[in-house]
Parts: structure tokens; sequence; C-alpha cells
């Protein structure tokens, strides 16, 4: 009993500080990039990560959240194994599907959209796109076979030297996209093969069938949910930028990525409490579930509140001291973006509950209202707001969701 006790608060250190870290240094790259390009090369490095963001919420519907799930419930070490085994080879197919989706459909929307163009950067940004699914892919398994430690090695060998790297292309004024984009792959190359080295794993077609076939039963809610998602979030910044112009797009990663403390609770909860909750929902029922998320409602709210509220009031100082004054126009979105990320909690946490439940159809429908709540508005605001118009819709589309899963939810229980 001490011992599991001992395990369990390990690995609730290993969660938290590996969160710390991809938020950290997420947090650091965007600052390092925006700072040392300036907002127009930046711009098209945000639009990449648009991509790189639709093909990842693929990843995570039909591989990570499955995982998650799967190998924890397996009953003996030997299904546990074959189903790791299995998920990663999955993943990494997955990884070359999506990396050569996101190079047609650059090229696609090169050419009917001119402010979306890519140019030479879009090969190296969809190598970029499956290069980091393979690696976040490697990372999950260890997190589902709850070997946080490992997780958080297998980040830190990719993500510290990423940091590294701009910084010595930079002073080597060499800095660029592309040369970004080859040394982040690179990283996390190294990074993946390490973790597959640590774990004794190989690529292997045997089981793919089946595990495909699990992951595709239990992610297709998930996938239809977030297409609706990141129509309402990233869809609409590059809708933005292909009306307003490319510095939209680097104008909305750079202030929503000052909100990146917010980030490291969300990333931490995506994989703590949704296994918690189920635990608590198997051993006592909906009620204690009901109850143990209520609370993490409340004290999460708190602590995010907590953060905020010294972004809003000094916006302008900050954007200038971290981007530069090709930014400071755009500080008032930070005061939007705040009301944004408090509401997406309250969302997140509902939608555990929802999915424990196994009621992923109101979280579908729920994510159908946010898309079409927020491209609605966002037709008629943007011409009149320009930037500001793009996260008001966005806001207007997230609170629209919320009432409809709340309203759902309350009303069949």
């Amino acid at each position: 009993m001490i011992s599991d006790l001992y395990r369990r608060k390990s690995n609730a250190f290993w969660s938290l500080l590996d969160q710390g870290l991809v938020s950290a240094s997420s947090f650091i790259i965007n600052i390092l990039l925006a700072k040392y390009l300036g907002l127009k090369e930046f711009s098209t490095f945000a639009i990449i990560q648009s991509y790189v963001l639709y093909f990842a919420l693929i990843q995570n519907c039909f591989v990570s959240t499955p995982m998650l799930t799967d190998i924890p419930s397996a009953i003996d070490n030997t299904q546990k194994r074959n189903l790791t085994l299995g998920y990663l080879s999955y993943g990494h197919v997955l990884a070359i599907i999506s990396a050569t989706g996101l190079l047609v459909i650059a090229v696609i929307f090169e050419q009917v959209f001119e402010n979306l163009a890519l140019g030479f950067a879009a090969l190296p940004a969809a190598a970029y796109a499956g290069c980091l699914q393979m690696q976040d892919c490697v990372r999950k398994a260890f997190y589902a076979e709850q070997r946080r430690a490992e997780s958080f090695v297998i980040n830190f060998i990719y993500l510290a030297p990423t940091v590294a790297a701009i910084y010595f292309l930079e002073i080597s004024n060499a800095l660029s996209i592309n040369n970004f984009l080859y040394a982040s792959m690179s990283c996390a190359v190294l990074s993946c093969m390490t973790g597959m080295r640590i774990y004794g794993a190989k690529v292997r077609v045997s089981g793919l069938q089946e595990v495909a076939k699990m992951s595709i039963k239990k992610g297709r809610h998930f996938f239809v949910a977030s297409q609706f998602q990141w129509i309402a979030s990233s869809g609409l910044v590059l809708f933005a930028a292909s009306y307003l112009g490319p510095t939209a797009a680097g104008a909305f990663r750079a202030i929503n990525n000052l909100l990146g403390p917010v980030n490291v609770a969300f990333q931490w909860l995506d994989n703590f409490l949704p296994v918690a909750g189920a635990k608590k929902y198997v051993a006592e029922g909906p009620i204690s579930l009901d109850r143990y998320l209520r609370k993490s409602l409340l004290w999460g709210s708190l602590f995010i509140i907590i953060l905020i509220i010294p972004l809003a009031i000094y916006s302008k100082n900050i954007v200038v001291i971290f981007f530069g004054q090709d930014f400071e126009r755009y500080a008032h979105l930070i005061q939007i973006f705040c009301i944004y990320y408090w509401l997406g909690y309250i969302y997140r946490i509902k939608s555990y509950q929802l999915r424990i439940l196994q009621r992923e159809k109101i979280l579908t429908i729920g994510s159908f209202c946010w898309s079409v709540f927020s491209v609605a508005p966002a037709i008629f605001l943007i011409p009149v707001l320009s930037d500001s118009g793009l996260v008001i819709s966005m806001v207007i589309g997230e609170a629209t969701a919320l009432a409809y899963i709340f309203w759902r939810a309350n009303k069949n229980d």
C-alpha cells in the first residue's frame, strides 16, 4: 500500500513536471521566434502551426485518447505490451499519412489563398508535423503505462535542444523558418528513437488492423468534435489571415502564447483528470465523479483567474517586453483571450465527465454549435473589428457550446 501511494505521488510529480516542461518550452520557443524572426516571418510559422494542429487533433483522436484508456485497462502485462506496440506502430503510420496530407493541403491552399502561401516552407512543414506526431506518440505510450519519468525524459530530449537550436541559429545569423523546422524535426526524431529504444519496440505490421478498429470505434466521435473545434479556433485564424493578411495569424499566436502558464494546467488535466475521473466513477459511481469534477472546477477556476488577472492589467507592457513594438497594437487581445481561456476550462471539465459517462454525442453536437457560432459572427465581425472580431467570435462560439452541453447534460441526468 505504501509503495502504491509512493508510485501515485511520483507519477503526479513527473506528470506536472512534464507538462510544465512542454508549456514552458512552447512559451519560450514562440517568444524567441516572434522576437528574432519578426512579425512577418513569424506569421508564416503561425500558419504552419494551424495546419500542424489540425493533424495533431487527428492523431489525438485515433491514437492518444484511445491509448490512454486502453493500455491502463489491459488485463495483464502481455496484453498491455501488445497494445502499446500496436498503438506505437499505428501512430507512426498515421504520422506519415498526416505529413502527406499537410503537404497536399498547403499546396492547394497556396493556389486558392495568396495570403496563406508557405512557399518553400511547405515540404519541411509537412516533415516537421510528421516527426512531431511520432515523438508525441512515443511519449504518450510511456504516459499510458504510468511511466511518467520516461515521458519527461523523452520530452526533454526533444524540447531542450530545440530551444538551444533557436539561440545558436540566431547568433550565427542562420535563423529562418526552414532552418528552425529542420532543427526541430531532427530533435523530435532523436527523441522518438530514444523512446523506442528505451521501450525496446520496433514498428510492426502485425496487430495494426486490430488497433485500428479499436481506435476508429473509440475515436470517431472525438474526430467529428475535433473538426468543429479546429474550425472554431485554428480554422478561424486561417480565415482571418486570408482576409486581413498573414500578420493576423502571427499576432494571434503571439498573444495567445502569453497565456502559456494556463496551458500548463490544461495539458496536465488532459492527461490526469480523465484517468482519475474514470477510476473514481468505476469505484464509487456517478455521484462521486460529479463531486470530484465540481471540486476540480472550483479550484482550477481560482488558479486560472489568479494567473490571468496580471496579464489583463499589464497587457501592453508585457507584449512590448516579450515581442517588441511590432506587436504592441495587438495587446488589447489579451483581455478577450482571458475570457476565452476561463470558459475553455469549464468546457474541459464538463467534457471529461461526458466522456467518462460515454455521452460523447453531446460533445459532438456541442462542438458543432461551437463551430457554427464562431464562424457565423466572424464573417461579420472580422471585416468590422479586424483582429478583435476574430477573438470575440471565438468567445461567442465557445460560450454557446458550453451553454448547450450543460443544458443537454442536465436534461438527461
